[in-house]
């Protein structure tokens, strides 16, 4: 379960996945007054996530010695994505910058086995 969620596309909103929340305090990022939310589960460990004061949208993670940052979000089909995610690790900065999103379904020949895969499953 756990390297699932990690590996979920929608990791940062899955808030079911956590035991326990408890605001910590309130600080400064990016220019963006937000509120630290301790977040911890059994399965999930411990997170801490700041959310923006003014529009409760996410500002920052901070998890296992690593920070994201999120910024610039934009509405796409009635959802909104930060456009802009800067990962820190160790003192490394990594920046995505969000180009599109499409919520149109694949069609199934997306996840067809290629012939030589096929042939090793049957």
């Amino acid at each position: 379960q756990a390297a699932i969620r990690k590996g979920a596309f929608d990791q940062d909103v899955l808030f079911n996945a956590y035991d326990e929340f408890e605001t910590i305090g309130r600080e400064v990022i990016n220019g963006q007054s937000c509120w630290n939310v301790r977040m911890t589960g059994a399965e999930t460990g411990e997170v801490t996530r700041c959310f923006s004061t003014e529009t409760g949208l996410q500002v920052a993670a901070t998890e296992a010695g690593r920070q994201l940052l999120y910024a610039e979000y934009r509405e796409i089909d009635g959802l909104k994505y930060p456009a802009v995610m800067t990962g820190t690790v160790e003192g490394q900065s990594v920046t995505m910058t969000l180009k599109s999103v499409s919520h149109a379904p694949l069609p199934p020949e997306t996840f067809a086995l290629p012939a030589d895969v096929k042939a090793l499953v049957n």
